[in-house]
């Protein structure tokens, strides 16, 4: 089967019908000759393409109407997913104008300054390897069942016409060097998920104990020096995929597979930029790149509270058994204080263990330089920012 299972539409090239400019008498030459304008054939539209929208508003604060586009090509079963084989092209669009019941006609390129100016957001990559993603601008293809895969775009080119209710949608993308077309005609549903009209999920207020049902912590190692273990120890809901507590922890290096115990608590200059990681702290959320990490409590998949202040006491009861007792201060939301205590197995992962030195690319940073994420629930974020590569092994 062609794994690039992708409708390329072929534009047809015009031949342009000359014609003499009519002479003049009192001119010694003739004119020169003028081309008519081309006439180039209609596009073809893509058969079986459907497109949709999603309206988020000022999404990121910056002026600009936030929509995504979704073109799919395949056939689709009741929860939008392929049945077998298609493609997914995601583009994450600002726009100058427009609503929850419009897109705005015009052109739009990949625009350099991310959430700055009117245009379509590039690929953003987050996480490695296999568990890599690239925000809401992606071309997804999927073989089969089995065999599925997300691609950044290159490059890429929309061009929106409005007639009434009917829309005229060309797009152009360039994915590792291939270029592919796609030209779809007539409505444009758009679900409206804007700050205005889609309500605050509700939550926990005020102070919060979670209660966690299991635990799993990932050994990163080196990630900041080749003296201390960097760990990642996740605080999980079974009966929810959508709630659980991140703590990050820098302890001595020591044995990899054995969760450290002691008191670590959150460095009060943690974000100055001169500050040196070291062993014994637990880690402030913090923004490096597109991704969060520190200590947060996640609800509903958004992250809903995150520590300014505060710790965590390890203890060891047994075996792979620990005692987990998180306390911690949230300054950006009324002061709440969030506690979670957890009693039992903890699995460790040591997968990820990095046993390198400082010079290599592997460190998230080589030199801390960190600046305090405003992390707000009422950002309403419409997908986790929270679960990096490490939480995708929870569920």
């Amino acid at each position: 089967m062609n794994t690039k299972a992708i409708a390329k539409a072929a534009f047809v090239a015009a031949l342009a019908v000359f014609a003499l400019v009519s002479c003049n008498k009192n001119r010694h030459k003739p004119g020169p000759e003028v081309p008519d304008e081309p006439v180039v054939p209609e596009e073809k539209v893509t058969e079986g393409l459907s497109v949709k929208a999603t309206y988020f508003g000022d999404y990121y604060g910056k002026g600009f109407q936030d929509y995504i586009l979704l073109f799919q090509l395949g056939e689709l079963n009741e929860e939008g997913q392929f049945k077998t084989s298609g493609v997914e092209l995601s583009l994450d669009v600002l726009t100058a104008t427009g609503g929850p019941t419009l897109f705005p006609a015009g052109i739009y390129e990949i625009t350099d300054e991310k959430y700055n100016s009117a245009g379509i957001i590039p690929s953003i990559p987050e996480g490695e390897g296999e568990d890599t993603t690239y925000g809401d601008t992606y071309l997804y293809t999927q073989q089969d069942a089995d065999n599925f895969w997300l691609e950044p775009l290159e490059s890429a080119h929309l061009e929106v016409s409005v007639e009434g209710a009917q829309y005229t949608i060309k797009v152009q993308i360039v994915v590792k060097g291939e270029e592919y077309k796609y030209c779809y005609k007539g409505a444009l549903p758009i679900e409206d998920k804007s700050k205005s009209t889609d309500p605050q999920e509700e939550g926990p207020e005020g102070d919060y104990d979670f209660k966690a049902d299991s635990a799993v912590a990932f050994n990163l190692g080196h990630e900041w020096s080749t003296d201390t273990d960097d760990w990642m120890v996740y605080l999980v809901n079974d009966n929810d995929e959508n709630e659980w507590a991140v703590i990050e922890i820098v302890s001595e290096s020591g044995n990899p597979e054995a969760l450290p115990e002691g008191t670590f608590s959150v460095p009060a200059d943690f974000y100055n930029e001169k500050y040196e990681i070291v062993a014994g702290i637990m880690c402030p959320l913090y923004q490096y790149e597109e991704s969060y990490y520190g200590t947060y409590y996640v609800f509903g998949g958004q992250i809903w509270y995150s520590a300014s202040s505060g710790n965590v006491k390890i203890t060891k009861n047994g075996d792979n058994n620990y005692t987990v007792a998180l306390s911690f201060l949230d300054e950006e939301y009324d002061n709440s204080q969030v506690t979670s205590t957890y009693s039992g197995e903890v699995s460790v992962d040591v997968s990820e263990y990095y046993d390198g030195s400082l010079t290599t690319a592997r460190l998230r940073k080589a030199a801390p330089s960190f600046k305090k994420s405003v992390v707000k629930r009422s950002d309403n974020q419409r997908q986790t920012k929270a679960a990096s590569k490490f939480a995708c092994r929870l569920f």
